[in-house]
């Protein structure tokens, strides 16, 4: 199976020995270099290889990696448009997104998140014309973390569509994107940081996380924590949960190759482990039950997502104004050497009426 990384890059690494670069939209490269060591870190959950001397091991350690990266809080324009222009926004994303179908992705992890008010009038054609071309044209499964509540992505008071103050993307786009979001590592509670919201689908592990160090890619070590003005802390965060998910996902494609990306969705989403009704705006579904997902009796469901025709989802249009809104990472941030914020600023474009 292929999955690619939307992310910050994805640094190589010895534990990573199917990884190619897909492309770079902040620096033009290839998209193995991760400044901002997420990207690398939700690559190695993902499809780390084990090695002597640890019990780590990614969840589908066969995978490729396909690394694209999508954004970076180390680089803006020389020649920026505004204050905020950081090069990254949802156009830049959807470009990524039809890049990794078009490479032969099955699975694209999107561990980013971009808030805005529900009140907004956010042009999403292009970004959904991206994700219906890939779900439904090149048949991927779409996963996405949910988001964490911070000063940009502002939390909602429940979990009715009705009362949404605060639309999270790509993960609003929930008819082809399966998402995700924490719990504690026994995931039998929420992970608290969760940006709750009635698209959220299931929810994995967001808290106390290992994966690889993006500063030992020679030596295949490990990390699991960052270093910030407040000292140092564990790895959190729902990037972290969407890896998990997107790893299962490739297994998942790997054992039933007959299923097609929506079957994958539903067969991850009805083998998740209910949780109170109180807390679905936080984990949607439940915990993900990765063996009764892959070894179980469970309802593939439809095909195609409910409402959907087997037809080509075409070209967008082209968006009439931009502005700028904040876009963010899904998870913290692991930095060894520099001492950061947990939170990486990304931008999205949406539109001014």
């Amino acid at each position: 199976q292929k999955v690619a990384v939307i992310d910050s890059g994805v640094t190589p690494n010895i534990r990573l020995p199917h990884l190619t670069g897909g492309g770079d939209f902040i620096m033009g490269s290839d998209g193995l270099q991760d400044c901002d060591h997420h990207g690398t870190i939700v690559a190695g959950i993902i499809g780390a290889q084990p090695a002597t001397g640890d019990g780590f091991i990614g969840v589908a350690p066969d995978a490729e990696i396909i690394s694209i990266r999508q954004t970076s809080a180390a680089f803006t324009p020389e020649n920026p448009r505004s204050e905020e222009d950081t090069g990254s926004s949802l156009a830049t994303l959807a470009k990524a997104i039809r890049r990794a179908a078009d490479m032969g992705a099955t699975v694209i992890n999107m561990s980013v998140t971009a808030c805005v008010p529900a009140s907004s009038n956010v042009d999403l054609r292009e970004l959904t014309g991206a994700m219906a071309y890939a779900a439904l044209d090149k048949d991927v499964v779409l996963v996405s973390s949910a988001g964490n509540i911070t000063s940009a992505c502002e939390t909602n008071p429940s979990p009715d569509w009705e009362s949404v103050t605060t639309i999270s993307l790509p993960s609003y786009i929930d008819q082809f994107v399966l998402s995700v979001g924490g719990t504690t590592l026994t995931a039998d509670q929420p992970y608290v940081n969760t940006l709750p919201g009635p698209w959220v689908d299931v929810a994995a592990p967001a808290i106390n996380i290992v994966s690889l160090d993006p500063a030992a890619g020679d030596t295949g070590g490990l990390i699991n924590g960052e270093v910030t003005r407040q000292g140092t802390s564990p790895l959190t965060g729902t990037s972290f949960a969407a890896a998990y998910v997107s790893g299962l996902a490739a297994l998942i494609r790997q054992a039933h190759p007959e299923l097609t990306a929506n079957q994958v969705r539903n067969r991850i989403v009805n083998s998740s482990l209910s949780q109170a009704e109180s807390m679905s705006h936080l984990t949607g579904h439940g915990s993900v039950n990765a063996l009764k997902a892959l070894t179980g009796r469970v309802d593939d469901g439809d095909p195609l997502p409910q409402g959907i025709v087997a037809t080509t989802a075409g070209k967008p249009a082209e968006p009439e104004q931009v502005s700028k809104i904040p876009m963010y990472v899904g998870g913290a941030i692991a930095v060894l050497a520099v001492v950061i914020l947990g939170v990486l600023a990304l931008r999205a474009t949406v539109r001014k009426d």
